[in-house]
């Protein structure tokens, strides 16, 4: 179908900024932009006056990790889901995710407990994903700190945290951790992945393939730990017995490709996975609130949440 006319409208904004490219940034400035960019969005974000947030400091293999839980009042234990956020894992923290964190909250009622892990290029691979299994690590053995059901773990995460998510669904596999699910919003999958739709949609709908370059060279320490499944889940040779995966695709985005051959890869070794494409919007979308694809999506995750932790 076509950009939806609001997406549309968006993309049109953006681009009459004429922000300049990462690659002529530091990675602070480029934090900076992309706080600032996030935090109008925010703004427009919905009120969740019953979200009830505590900022923590657990443990982590590299000093501490900062984590944000976001919880609303329940008497029965509840599914808790553990959030990684993206921005080409160089650019998001807690706070510029906290509407989406929210969002994820408030739709499924579950706990969510987003991570703020290290990030690159001060803390390379494979530091982020050490943290983030590390994080798993800690939430499950805090579970009931909360009241959540122990039992009903998610990992999710978006873009770059959708990898992490997969990362660390793949570790927990490994280690015989089970998982009920995990929830991937447009995940990069394959660090050297050449597919239709970065070609097609690479340069034109604010994620640029040269966008993906630079996260790339911030994140890896050389060009061969693309090739490794802790960087590209999807060069894992077996995905037998991974979790129930929900994914969600963003119909004009570069890495739609990927994440939807890792969905078919998935189901190919027997899977349970649910595959939803977003018709007529871009990657990022769940970061925007006035999409109506960004509620569509977080009703979607829910009911993946719910099917997947009813009593069996």
């Amino acid at each position: 179908m076509p950009l939806d006319p609001t997406v549309q409208e968006y993309v049109t904004r953006i681009q009459a900024l004429h922000a300049p490219a990462l690659r002529t940034l530091t990675p602070e400035q480029a934090r900076e932009g992309f706080v600032a960019s996030q935090k109008l969005l925010q703004a427009a974000a919905p009120m969740t006056p019953n979200i009830l947030t505590e900022d923590l400091m657990i443990p982590g293999p590299y000093g501490e990790i900062p984590v944000r839980v976001y919880a609303s009042a329940h008497q029965e234990a509840v599914p808790l889901v553990l959030f990684f956020h993206g921005g080409g894992f160089v650019l998001g923290d807690i706070e510029s995710y906290d509407h989406v964190a929210r969002a994820l909250q408030a739709a499924s009622s579950a706990v969510v407990i987003s991570v703020g892990y290290h990030r690159p290029p001060e803390f390379k691979f494979p530091k982020p994903v050490d943290e983030c299994f590390a994080a798993l690590h800690w939430v499950m053995r805090h579970a009931t700190d909360w009241n959540t059901d122990p039992h009903c773990l998610f990992v999710s995460g978006d873009s770059a945290g959708g990898n992490l998510a997969a990362v660390v669904a793949q570790k927990a596999r490994h280690d015989g951790i089970t998982l009920r699910g995990q929830i991937l919003f447009y995940p990069t999958t394959d660090m050297l992945a050449v597919t239709a739709s970065k070609q097609i949609f690479g340069t034109q709908y604010l994620l640029q393939n040269d966008d993906m370059a630079w996260f790339g060279e911030m994140y890896l320490r050389t060009v061969e730990d693309a090739l490794l499944p802790e960087a590209s889940p999807a060069r894992l040779p077996n995905l037998a017995g991974l979790s129930p995966t929900f994914i969600a695709t963003a119909e004009y985005d570069p890495l739609r490709d990927e994440a939807e051959d890792y969905a078919h890869a998935l189901q190919a070794q027997s899977v349970d996975v649910w595959l939803r494409r977003y018709e007529g919007v871009i990657h990022g979308f769940v970061s925007v609130p006035f999409f109506a694809q960004a509620s569509a999506v977080m009703r979607d995750a829910a009911r993946f949440i719910q099917q997947h932790c009813a009593p069996s």
